[in-house]
């Protein structure tokens, strides 16, 4: 009787051992296609602010021209979003321009308000720097506050809602992909 016990109990733990192992491999793969899709979703945002050409937009005279060049060196050469006290009035400031000059520019041409820009320049950042090794030891609120970002709580509920994803579960998929490519 104790041996049918045993049997049935080694069978058990074989069962869902094997369950176990099913739903890890599941899981992997999960992670690999969500991973594949952020990063396609990111290539889709890259591609959307290349290809934005304000000249041929109607609506943008050559004062939101000259504006839109110079706030494009500045997020893009300048690197200003990672300045966590950036906001509107020092932009402004910074360009020589008024609120509702730089405000329709803004919206005319990313189609987004100058938070929305702010916070999506930021999470880039944040991703560009999860997806390189250099800074794959730095925490979380490390990465936070290197891409401009004031506290983790606003981080998380930004990257989130950028990305669809929470930081920690980014950086998680990031590294399953990394560890399972072959060298």
């Amino acid at each position: 009787m104790q041996e049918l016990y045993l049997s049935v109990l080694v069978v058990f733990f074989a069962i869902s051992a094997l369950v176990m192992l099913i739903l890890y491999v599941q899981k992997q793969r999960d992670y690999r296609k969500l991973l594949a899709k952020i990063l396609k979703d990111n290539e889709k945002r890259l591609e959307v602010f290349e290809k934005l050409d304000y000249s041929k937009n109607p609506s943008i005279d050559a004062t939101d021209e000259k504006v839109l060049q110079n706030v494009s060196k500045l997020f893009e050469e300048d690197k200003i979003y990672l300045d966590s006290e950036l906001n509107m009035k020092m932009l402004t400031k910074k360009l020589r321009t008024n609120r509702t000059t730089l405000s329709h520019a803004i919206n005319t041409n990313y189609g987004k308000t100058f938070p929305a820009l702010l916070r999506e320049y930021r999470v880039q950042e944040a991703i560009n720097l999860m997806g390189n090794s250099k800074y794959k030891n730095y925490t979380i609120d490390a990465i936070s506050s290197m891409s401009g970002f004031k506290n983790r709580q606003v981080f998380y509920r930004v990257f989130k809602r950028v990305t669809g994803v929470t930081p920690n579960y980014y950086r998680q998929i990031l590294n399953i992909e990394n560890y399972s490519k072959p060298e």
